[in-house]
């Protein structure tokens, strides 16, 4: 009996975690200024390609959604095509306008909640892998702490989103290794795929992945 209670002691503590992570990691957030500028039009560098997804995000407003003809405002190209990453991210921003009226607050948002989103999945996966639960609140603030990626958080930039699409891939890859459950297998290769289409520097980060992958298949520690 004695050992029961421990054990649901310990699966409470358990499942209060994602909430205290949670709260952590949205504190530290506010006190490094990622919600200092919700409200505010594209700025600082890279505003030109903040402009850019922007664009993409009002065509699909004005135009009807449809997805696979996504363009920009700049006409110079042939109908306004251009080269770019795979639109999910301003097709969802458009659809949220559609709901809550054109605002960067609404686009803004958009990119922190995914963001925020991502390292709470970083905190699970080290809890997973540390059983440390200081340690995991430690490593998502670690990337927190960057001013690069504090700033752009809540931009209008994939960059952070695609970023924070892979730890939440990672996420699922760990559980599926540990429960061996074909849904966290999708939900690893939807999200993984998510992260890669929205910026191709990202298969960096499943190297290690393809390296635990194959350690497991010849029984390696």
């Amino acid at each position: 009996m004695f050992k029961l209670g421990k054990v649901n002691l310990l699966q409470m503590e358990n499942n209060r975690f994602p909430l205290s992570a949670s709260i952590a990691i949205i504190l530290c957030a506010v006190v490094m200024g990622v919600t200092s500028n919700l409200g505010d039009p594209p700025n600082l560098l890279h505003q030109w390609r903040q402009c850019d997804g922007l664009s993409m995000s009002m065509n699909y407003f004005e135009e009807g959604l449809d997805f696979f003809n996504p363009q920009i405002h700049f006409q110079h190209s042939k109908e306004g095509k251009a080269v770019g990453e795979f639109p999910i991210l301003y097709y969802a921003n458009a659809l949220l306008w559609k709901c809550f009226g054109h605002s960067h607050l609404v686009s803004r948002l958009l990119n922190l909640f995914i963001f925020l989103l991502g390292l709470l999945c970083l905190s699970l996966t080290s809890l997973k892998l540390t059983k440390d639960k200081f340690l995991s609140v430690c490593v998502p603030l670690l990337v927190l702490s960057s001013p690069l990626i504090a700033r752009y958080a809540p931009a209008f930039l994939p960059n952070t989103t695609a970023l924070s699409f892979l730890f939440i891939s990672i996420y699922f890859f760990v559980r599926h290794i540990e429960e061996n459950n074909f849904k966290t297998l999708i939900l690893c290769v939807v999200f993984g795929a998510l992260s890669v289409l929205m910026r191709t520097t990202m298969l960096i980060g499943f190297l290690p992945l393809i390296a635990v992958a194959k350690f497991k298949k010849f029984e390696l520690k």
